[in-house]
């Protein structure tokens, strides 16, 4: 169906095109008076009220309780603040169009995770520790300038999601360390102890590029069960701006340091897809990443033709209008 063309006459549209959600407001039974105007809660009208939130004809969605439940309102209506309510933003659109488009997409399909929000049901719902192999802490090796060493990576060489090789440390590793403490492709690098804006900042080991590549003590190594968990579709999950606010309340906060450690780590509960659709998730993230990176390139190329011009233009080296 997504690959069809649209029906002449049609257009397609997201729904954030057409319409938004905006939050019902709290009214308790308490502060009701009984009146004409509905009352609305996540299943439909459970109550009524003397004066309205929001002007008639509505629909109203639950997001609480009985989420995905849509009801029509034909009239001056108050929705309560386990609901949603539509608004329309596109002019074209027609409120019952949208009711009926509403009732077609399975919204009750969907439940809410406390921590994580509003997943399908299919999903499963497990704890970080239930889906990694190993949780390791770094080496704590001196750093020294002896070629023989293993590139030591930091927090600076986790940005965006990724492991950057780049600047780093080297180390001598001891051989049990060495064959234990070594990273691959796949593994997830987890910052432990830090400020609390950059305790648990994550990122992903791309590639090696053939060089041994370890990693210092206040980082942690993640290593999924390749059976149940995508590594690429967990870095998504972990570098999530939500899970990223969850991991920032797990930490304990010292004097002027935050701290996950490895039992609290594998605590983070977690939503599961199949391992199927683990993968096109992640196939869909990294082609969205490729194209961020191929627009940053443009971007850097552009600003730096503008320098020069700027530069020729403003010392005189290109003249433009002379003699005219």
């Amino acid at each position: 169906m997504r690959d069809k063309k649209p029906v002449d006459g049609w257009m397609r549209s997201r729904l954030g095109q057409l319409f938004e959600l905006k939050y019902g407001r709290s009214l308790p039974e308490s502060a009701r008076c009984a009146g004409p105007v509905p009352v609305v809660g996540s299943a439909g009208v459970v109550g009524s009220h003397t004066t309205a939130a929001v002007k008639g004809p509505g629909i109203v969605v639950g997001r609480k309780g009985s989420i995905g439940h849509v009801t029509w309102l034909e009239r001056d209506f108050w929705p309560i603040d386990t609901t949603y309510y539509v608004r329309l933003v596109d002019s074209r659109s027609n409120l019952r169009w949208v009711y009926q488009l509403l009732r077609t997409l399975n919204l009750r399909g969907l439940k809410r995770v406390p921590g994580i929000g509003t997943i399908p049901r299919c999903w499963e719902v497990v704890r970080l520790g239930e889906v990694v192999t190993s949780v390791d802490y770094g080496t704590n090796v001196l750093t020294s300038d002896d070629p023989q060493g293993v590139e030591i990576l930091g927090m600076k060489n986790i940005g965006d999601g990724e492991v950057r090789p780049g600047e780093f440390s080297r180390g001598v590793l001891p051989d049990k360390e060495r064959a234990e403490l070594l990273l691959h492709r796949g593994d997830i690098l987890f910052n432990r102890t830090n400020s609390i804006e950059l305790v648990g900042k994550v990122g992903i080991v791309r590639e090696s590029n053939g060089d041994d590549l370890s990693f210092a003590s206040y980082l942690l190594r993640l290593r999924t069960d390749p059976d149940a968990c995508d590594p690429w579709w967990l870095i998504g999950f972990l570098n999530d701006i939500t899970t990223q606010a969850s991991l920032r309340r797990m930490a304990t906060k010292g004097a002027s340091q935050a701290n996950i450690n490895p039992t609290s780590l594998r605590s983070l509960v977690v939503p599961l897809p199949q391992i199927s659709e683990q993968r096109e998730i992640a196939t869909l993230l990294e082609s969205v990443r490729e194209r961020v990176v191929k627009e940053a390139i443009q971007v850097a190329m552009l600003t730096l033709a503008k320098t020069r011009t700027a530069n020729a233009l403003l010392s005189g080296q290109v003249r433009v209008g002379v003699g005219k």
